[in-house]
């Protein structure tokens, strides 16, 4: 029966014959033309086209030599069914027809949009940096990859969080650049809606998961509800938890980049600058693309550490984060005071840079913007206070030292500004000399605990 039926196919029946070589021809266009859109090589399109073509090809010549067969089974079923419950067969082939090309329809049109999307990036990052242009255009394909939402290739979203960095350092004022890394930033908190944060509302499924939860609860938690500052303690007991959790992760990507990102701050306030940037670093070859947390990172251990060319980077990446107003598209959010301590940490941070730079007069402007926000019990009020009375010095202006020394001492009620007041009175002649015994009386702390006291 089979090669009776392929010698027809191959004979008189020239409709059929067409019809399927027509279908497969159709099928290998198709697949070069996706494969083109996501940017396969010629040679491995020619491939996969052909493959597909001769798939589609074999089964319909199947279909064809299996159809009467199937026919003579369909025939001896309807002649046991009652006749009103005979469904016209034009009516089941048209429902097939119609459920096959929707589903085929939606995951074509999705794939291809994706692949659209994708090609429009990799256009958009032929140079290093960004141009207005080209940032507006990388943002707009982020956002809509976002609405889908639409999986990107990790290759061209770990080059366009490369690019937006870059562009970063080159304008830290651009806001075409502040607008693609933001949508950078919400394309990956879409993409990562179930964050190993909230591990903590559930019960971990690994022994990595629960390492991972302990070090969340000693470090996170304190620090979005404020009870009070992490002692040291708790810091080595919270690296020691995410440490363990990274060497049970195995290849759970997600899971690393949250510990490396977590311990690289706790790092920080440790003082271990190098180790910090380390993590922060291998976040980012692991794929990491949530910039609100990655460049304050690196911002804040590139101006403690303070090496050549570590504090105007800094500055770089501070006022880039700043301008672009990143707090406001953070992930984790857990307390509403959450955008105000990541913005004061950011003006912290900038201001100690500039007071390093010897730019006195921008370190004043950041203390100053961060005393407007903060209010008077945070444990980081008297690290501000602390430099702005320094950079008051340096420039020679003792009122305007004592003055801030006295606003200390209302605001915090800290047993150091009597002390404080006293050496600039009794040197009120001489701020070079007042600063050399505030240096020696009163030490600079570069890692301040960013955490309300009670």
């Amino acid at each position: 029966m089979l090669m009776r039926r392929l010698d027809e196919l191959f004979g008189p029946d020239t409709r059929s014959r067409w019809r399927i070589l027509a279908i497969s021809a159709l099928t290998i266009a198709v697949t070069g033309a996706l494969s083109e859109l996501e940017n396969r090589t010629v040679r491995d399109a020619q491939i996969l086209a052909t493959m597909l073509g001769v798939v589609a090809f074999l089964v319909q010549v199947g279909a064809y030599c299996l159809h009467e067969s199937t026919a003579q089974v369909v025939r001896a079923s309807k002649r046991r069914l009652e006749p009103m419950m005979a469904i016209p067969r034009r009516l089941i082939a048209a429902a097939v027809t119609v459920a096959i090309v929707a589903v085929l329809d939606a995951f074509t049109a999705r794939k291809s949009v994706a692949a659209i999307l994708d090609k429009t990036l990799r256009m958009s990052l032929r140079e290093p940096t960004l141009s207005p242009k080209d940032a507006e255009r990388v943002a707009d394909c982020l956002r809509s990859a976002a609405r889908g939402p639409l999986s990107l290739p990790p290759q061209t979203l770990t080059r366009v969080r490369d690019a937006v960095k870059a562009s970063a350092l080159q304008d830290p004022n651009s806001p075409a650049v502040a607008n693609a890394s933001n949508a950078l930033v919400e394309y990956g908190r879409e993409r990562d809606a179930e964050s190993f944060l909230d591990i903590r509302t559930r019960v971990p499924r690994t022994e990595a998961e629960a390492a991972f939860k302990e070090g969340v609860e000693i470090a996170v938690r304190p620090l979005t509800e404020y009870p009070k500052a992490l002692d040291q303690t708790q810091i080595s007991a919270a690296v020691s938890a995410f440490t363990r959790a990274l060497a049970l992760a195995g290849n759970n990507t997600a899971l690393q980049i949250e510990c490396r990102l977590l311990r690289g701050a706790i790092y920080g306030m440790l003082g271990k600058y190098d180790d910090a940037l380390a993590d922060a670093e291998a976040a980012e070859r692991l794929g990491a693309l949530d910039l609100s947390r990655i460049i304050p990172l690196e911002a804040k251990a590139l101006v403690s550490r303070g090496r050549p060319g570590d504090l105007q980077r800094g500055v770089e990446l501070l006022t880039f984060a700043i301008q672009s107003d990143l707090s406001s598209v953070r992930r984790v959010r857990r307390d509403p005071r959450d955008k105000l301590i990541f913005d004061v940490q950011l003006l912290a941070s900038r201001s100690l840079a500039y007071y390093k730079l010897g730019e006195f007069n921008k370190a004043i402007e950041d203390c100053v913007r961060a005393l407007n926000l903060t209010p008077p019990r945070a444990a980081f009020v008297p690290t501000f206070f602390h430099i702005l009375i320094f950079s008051y010095l340096h420039r020679g202006e003792m009122s305007e030292a004592l003055r801030a020394a006295s606003a200390l001492e209302q605001k915090t009620g800290d047993p150091r500004a009597r002390m404080i007041r006293a050496i600039l009175e009794s040197n009120q002649s001489d701020p070079e000399k007042a600063l050399t015994e505030l240096q020696d009386k009163w030490p600079f702390d570069v890692s301040p605990m960013f955490t309300l006291k009670n």
